[in-house]
């Protein structure tokens, strides 16, 4: 249920409920990553699927290349911001999954969708975990998707399954080819309906221009104040101690 100090099963349910029907249905041999903590659900994948390519991007310090020196050059890490244009446009493969676990922030989310949608293969599913409560998150993603591609679009909500976080929500982004994913006996794939493309291309371009520098500032700036506050509580309690 925890297989190698992951989360993703034992805390939100998404490798028997999300990832098990993809891999399933879709031929996987390149992967990409974003945000990595550890890096054990990159040694995951590496280990369950037959992948020729990859593929982790932590813009932290909890991991690098060094930690996967047994894994045959099979994964490749790279650290930086992976919504910097220096970062997405180094990588040249086409992906056939790619997953969005970084800091599940409406910037972050709508960046991963957007850029990260090009790189996919034809057959390529994008994974924006850990959608947090609100319709605003899910609506962000989808405005995000780039209008001119035909994909289907799933929202899987497992928050109601046993002991999983209130963010076990996550947005399938699937490039159509002869048969969308089939779901058959399963209850927490919501299939979404898309707008037209005239209504998509509106979307998107309200949210590449003016809500997506929004958001990136308003991230930015909460995330500075959070940082000057720890700063300042750390300094007061260690000087009241």
């Amino acid at each position: 249920m925890n297989p190698l100090g992951t989360n993703k099963e034992f805390d939100h349910g998404y490798l028997s409920n999300v990832y098990d029907l993809i891999v399933n249905q879709r031929k996987i041999t390149s992967l990409l990553e974003i945000g990595l903590m550890y890096g054990n659900s990159l040694r995951l994948w590496s280990q369950v699927l037959s992948l020729k390519t990859c593929i982790g991007i932590e813009n932290g310090a909890t991991v690098s290349q060094s930690d996967f020196a047994d894994s045959q050059g099979k994964i490749r890490i790279i650290k930086g911001d992976a919504f910097r244009k220096s970062i997405h446009k180094g990588i040249k493969q086409k992906l056939d999954l790619v997953i969005d676990d970084s800091n599940h922030t409406l910037y972050q989310q709508s960046q991963a969708t957007r850029i990260y949608f090009d790189k996919l293969s034809r057959e390529g599913v994008i994974v924006i975990e850990d959608v947090n409560p609100g319709l605003k998150f899910v609506n962000n993603i989808l405005r995000s998707i780039p209008p001119f591609f035909k994909v289907d679009i799933f929202v899987v909500d497992l928050t109601s399954l046993p002991r999983k976080l209130h963010n076990s929500k996550c947005v399938v982004i699937a490039k159509k080819n002869n048969q969308t994913l089939r779901l058959v006996g399963n209850d927490f794939w919501f299939q979404v309906n898309q707008n037209s493309v005239p209504i998509r291309i509106f979307q998107y371009m309200i949210q590449k221009t003016f809500l997506c520098p929004y958001w990136r500032i308003k991230t930015s700036v909460s995330y500075r104040v959070g940082l000057l506050l720890s700063k300042f509580k750390f300094r007061y309690f260690r000087a009241s101690s």
